[in-house]
Protein backbone atom coordinates (compact mmCIF):
# COMPACT_ATOMS: atom_id res chain seq x y z
CA UNK A 1 0.00 0.00 0.00
CA UNK A 2 1.47 3.35 -1.04
CA UNK A 3 0.61 6.85 0.09
CA UNK A 4 1.62 10.34 -0.97
CA UNK A 5 2.89 11.89 2.25
CA UNK A 6 3.32 15.39 0.81
CA UNK A 7 -0.27 15.35 -0.46
CA UNK A 8 -1.52 14.26 2.95
CA UNK A 9 0.41 17.11 4.58
CA UNK A 10 -1.03 19.58 2.09
CA UNK A 11 -4.59 18.35 2.66
CA UNK A 12 -4.13 18.50 6.44
CA UNK A 13 -2.81 22.09 6.14
CA UNK A 14 -0.13 21.31 8.73
CA UNK A 15 3.08 23.27 8.78
CA UNK A 16 5.78 20.99 10.13
CA UNK A 17 9.50 21.20 10.51
CA UNK A 18 11.57 18.69 8.56
CA UNK A 19 12.29 16.66 11.71
CA UNK A 20 8.56 16.43 12.49
CA UNK A 21 7.77 15.43 8.91
CA UNK A 22 10.30 12.60 9.05
CA UNK A 23 8.89 11.29 12.33
CA UNK A 24 5.25 11.44 11.19
CA UNK A 25 6.06 9.85 7.84
CA UNK A 26 7.87 7.02 9.62
CA UNK A 27 4.90 6.53 11.97
CA UNK A 28 2.45 6.49 9.06
CA UNK A 29 4.56 3.93 7.20
CA UNK A 30 4.52 1.68 10.28
CA UNK A 31 0.73 2.00 10.57
CA UNK A 32 0.21 1.21 6.88
CA UNK A 33 2.56 -1.77 7.16
CA UNK A 34 0.56 -3.05 10.12
CA UNK A 35 -2.76 -2.61 8.27
CA UNK A 36 -1.30 -4.42 5.25
CA UNK A 37 -0.48 -7.37 7.49
CA UNK A 38 -4.12 -7.45 8.59
CA UNK A 39 -5.22 -7.62 4.96
CA UNK A 40 -3.08 -10.74 4.52
CA UNK A 41 -4.93 -12.67 7.24
CA UNK A 42 -6.98 -15.62 6.04
CA UNK A 43 -10.26 -15.25 7.88
CA UNK A 44 -12.29 -17.52 5.62
CA UNK A 45 -14.65 -19.54 7.78
CA UNK A 46 -13.89 -17.51 10.91
CA UNK A 47 -16.75 -16.29 13.06
CA UNK A 48 -16.93 -12.52 13.06
CA UNK A 49 -16.38 -10.93 16.44
CA UNK A 50 -19.40 -8.65 16.08
CA UNK A 51 -21.69 -11.66 15.85
CA UNK A 52 -20.69 -12.90 19.29
CA UNK A 53 -22.92 -12.26 22.26
CA UNK A 54 -22.20 -9.08 24.14
CA UNK A 55 -20.55 -9.41 27.52
CA UNK A 56 -22.43 -6.36 28.77
CA UNK A 57 -25.29 -6.72 31.17
CA UNK A 58 -28.87 -6.56 29.96
CA UNK A 59 -30.46 -3.14 30.10
CA UNK A 60 -33.26 -3.52 32.61
CA UNK A 61 -35.53 -0.64 33.61
CA UNK A 62 -35.38 0.29 37.29
CA UNK A 63 -37.13 2.81 39.46
CA UNK A 64 -35.63 6.28 39.43
CA UNK A 65 -35.68 9.08 41.95
CA UNK A 66 -38.73 11.28 42.12
CA UNK A 67 -38.22 14.99 41.49
CA UNK A 68 -39.46 15.79 44.99
CA UNK A 69 -36.75 13.55 46.47
CA UNK A 70 -34.00 15.24 44.45
CA UNK A 71 -35.15 18.82 45.07
CA UNK A 72 -37.55 18.80 48.00
CA UNK A 73 -37.92 22.63 47.90
CA UNK A 74 -40.01 22.42 44.71
CA UNK A 75 -37.21 23.89 42.57
CA UNK A 76 -38.61 22.77 39.25
CA UNK A 77 -40.98 24.15 36.65
CA UNK A 78 -42.79 21.52 34.63
CA UNK A 79 -40.17 18.93 33.75
CA UNK A 80 -37.21 21.33 34.18
CA UNK A 81 -35.07 21.97 37.25
CA UNK A 82 -34.71 25.61 38.29
CA UNK A 83 -31.10 26.45 39.12
CA UNK A 84 -29.32 29.69 40.01
CA UNK A 85 -28.29 31.83 37.04
CA UNK A 86 -24.55 31.49 36.41
CA UNK A 87 -24.07 33.37 33.13
CA UNK A 88 -24.72 37.07 32.70
CA UNK A 89 -25.28 38.85 29.39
Amino acid sequence: MRFDFERILKLSMLELEEKEKDKIKEDMEKIIEWVSKLEELDIEGEEYFYLKKSSLREDEPKETLEREDVLPENNFQGIFFIVPKVVEK
